[in-house]
C-alpha cells in the first residue's frame, strides 16, 4: 500500500500539534479527499471527509504544541466560515 504525500503530511502535523493518532488521524487520502477517524470527531461537528490540501494547510497555520481543544476548535471553525460563503 502507497501512503500518499498528503496523509503524510497531514499525519506529522496531528502529531506536531500534540493530537495522538486514536484522537484523530488519516484513515485515507485519495482523489484529494481525506477521511478522517478518531474520538475527537464524536465532540466537534466537523465533516469526516475533507479536502486534504485545505485540511493541511489549516494544520500548518496552528502554534506547536497546540493540543486536541483548540486544534479541533480551529477545525471547526474554519468548516463554519466555509460553510457561509
Amino acid at each position: 500500500m502507497v501512503i500518499s504525500e498528503l496523509k503524510k503530511s497531514i499525519q506529522l502535523e496531528l502529531v506536531r500539534l500534540q493530537i495522538h493518532p486514536v484522537n484523530l488521524d488519516v484513515v485515507s487520502e485519495e482523489n484529494g479527499q481525506a477521511l478522517l477517524r478518531g474520538s475527537l470527531l464524536t465532540f466537534w461537528k466537523v465533516p469526516k471527509t475533507v479536502d486534504s490540501a485545505s485540511f493541511l494547510q489549516l494544520l500548518t497555520t496552528l502554534a506547536d504544541n497546540l493540543g486536541p481543544e483548540a486544534t479541533m476548535n480551529a477545525f471547526a471553525a474554519s468548516v463554519a466560515a466555509e460553510a457561509t460563503k
